[in-house]
Order: C-alpha cells, then structure tokens, then sequence
C-alpha cells in the first residue's frame, strides 16, 4: 500500500485561518513542528491532524480533525472524522457505533464532502 502521510496544523504565527503542511517533526506539549521541505513551521499541537488518504467527492482531502458532509440516497448528516481503534472512523452521532470511514465512502455513500473542521467555530451550522 503506498499513500502519502500528511499532516497539517495552525501555526503559531500568521493568519488565524491558515494551515501549514508537511511531516508531524516533534511534538512538545502545546507545540508541534511541522516539516515541509527545509522549513520548519511552529505549530498549535491540538489542531494537527493527517491526511486520512481519501478524497471528497469534490477530491478535497479528508484530514483527522474534519467534519464532514454525508450523503446517501436517503437522508446527509455530518460526522466528525477522527483516529481510533487503529482506523480514521466517524460515528459520534451513529447509534450504531463508529464507522471506519475507508471502508465506506465510494461503496456505500453517494456524497462525500468536507464542510468544515473542529477548529472552525461554525463548521457544525
């Protein structure tokens, strides 16, 4: 299997709404370092998350950390994408349990679309 691994964060310094991408170099309580290149980017621990692997259906990436926009042929609802139990999974608001979110979104879904991501205050609306 060969994929990229990818991380993003906020960084310390710059525009509130900005990310910074690259290799999670070293993580030292609140502050992480991101890897792109040479460069070396000082960033918020709590909001690094990877690149999940997959696309939307828009060909967005999905990263750790996203909310996502669901649709099947019968009802959307949005999930929070996170790492657990060795898989990124979705599921908070599935009675049924998580859903490992690789498994699920060209077979059973008919819409996949990044719509915001925990650390935007209005991604849930």
């Amino acid at each position: 299997m060969q994929r990229s691994i990818i991380f993003r964060a906020r960084p310390k310094s710059g525009d509130v709404g900005s990310w910074v991408y690259g290799w999670l170099q070293e993580v030292d309580g609140d502050t992480c370092y991101i890897r792109n290149g040479l460069a070396v980017e000082e960033c918020w621990t709590a909001t690094a998350g990877q690149f999940t692997g997959l696309f939307g259906s828009d060909k967005k990436r999905i990263y750790e950390g996203d909310i996502v926009r669901i649709t099947t042929e019968n009802e959307t609802w949005k999930e929070l994408v996170y790492f657990a139990h060795g898989a990124f999974i979705i599921g908070a608001g599935n009675p049924d349990g998580f859903v490992d979110l690789c498994g699920q979104t060209e077979d059973c879904w008919k819409d996949v679309r990044v719509v915001g991501c925990i650390h935007d205050g209005d991604a849930w609306r």
